[in-house]
């Protein structure tokens, strides 16, 4: 029995097409009614789909590795909207940044954050990791409107945020 979520899943078509099909008298796992044309062309239309996917991405780094242009796509222009249009840092009751640093430099900003929280000046959760996760939204990779949002990928925020409130509570 599937779970309201998971119906909910499948498109008219498909949920119409499992409706109509007749109670099977059969051993279990075999069914009398033939697989649907609906549900291979489907499986060959996703495929169709990751196959484009994985052409696209093999074309993107061939023209990124050899500063190649093809069109009106510039691997450098777009790059640098990338750096431009990403959002790395969140402002609300504070700063909050996810940022790609050498461990020198990150020791030398968490003394400095604990010199200004000794000092009253401020309050700070700090979260290491090794890397980020760069969730994008680009509607075409030709024109400089898309949106970049960048997190730490063990945690990021969210874990920063707790290493906050524990020194909060404490």
């Amino acid at each position: 029995m599937r779970s309201a979520s998971a119906a909910s899943r499948l498109s008219p078509a498909r949920r119409a097409h499992s409706r109509a099909r007749a109670p099977s008298r059969s051993a279990p796992g075999i069914s009398p009614v033939p697989q649907s044309t609906t549900d291979r062309n489907d499986a060959a239309r996703r495929w169709q789909v990751k196959l484009w996917v994985i052409f696209l991405m093999t074309l993107t780094a061939v023209t990124d590795r050899f500063g190649w242009t093809i069109g009106s796509f510039d691997p450098k222009i777009y790059k640098r909207d990338v750096a431009s249009n990403s959002d790395f840092r969140k402002f609300d009751d504070g700063l909050k940044m996810t940022i790609d640093v050498d461990a020198d430099v990150l020791q030398r900003i968490e003394n400095r954050l604990k010199q200004a929280e000794e000092a009253g000046i401020c309050s700070y959760g700090l979260h290491r990791q090794k890397s980020a996760l760069m969730t994008c939204l680009v509607i075409s990779p030709l024109q400089p409107d898309h949106v970049h949002f960048i997190d730490g990928a063990d945690g990021g925020y969210a874990m920063a945020a707790a290493s906050l409130k524990a020194k909060a509570a404490a």
